[in-house]
């Protein structure tokens, strides 16, 4: 098999244009719907597109089901949540070794606790949504 031109048996684009062909309805059926929200009364390009990139985005999709839990996770972190991760730390550091009564260095420790949690939740949500 060439790498520059990459063919598949008729069995196999059999298979493929059957699939695509569902997609193809689905896209159709929603661009008629969105035409119908947005008082259009054909559908144009513009729609089909948007409808399109629904059904087939053009990207790779991840079934999350097929992965360990150690992946999943490990996906779900994102730079924001490392960098929160490590102040949380530090703040938690220093009020461990700050001789102070008033307790308000756990404060801050907890507040950037809460954006280790929001983050890591915000990332989880766009990666299953992508």
């Amino acid at each position: 098999m060439n790498e520059n031109h990459l063919e598949l048996n008729e069995e196999s684009k059999l298979v493929l244009k059957s699939h695509l062909g569902k997609i193809e309805k689905q896209i159709v059926n929603y661009a008629h719907e969105i035409a119908k929200d947005e008082n259009e009364e054909d559908v144009s390009p513009a729609i089909i597109l948007k409808a399109a990139l629904l059904y087939a985005p053009g990207k790779k999709y991840y079934n999350f089901d097929n992965m360990t839990l150690g992946k999943r996770i490990v996906s779900s972190i994102s730079g924001i949540t490392i960098i929160t991760a490590i102040l949380a730390i530090i703040f938690g550091l220093i009020g461990a070794f700050v001789n102070s009564n008033d307790g308000s260095w756990i404060d801050i420790a907890k507040i950037f606790a809460g954006a280790i949690v929001g983050s890591t939740g915000a990332n989880v949500v766009r990666t299953y949504q992508t």
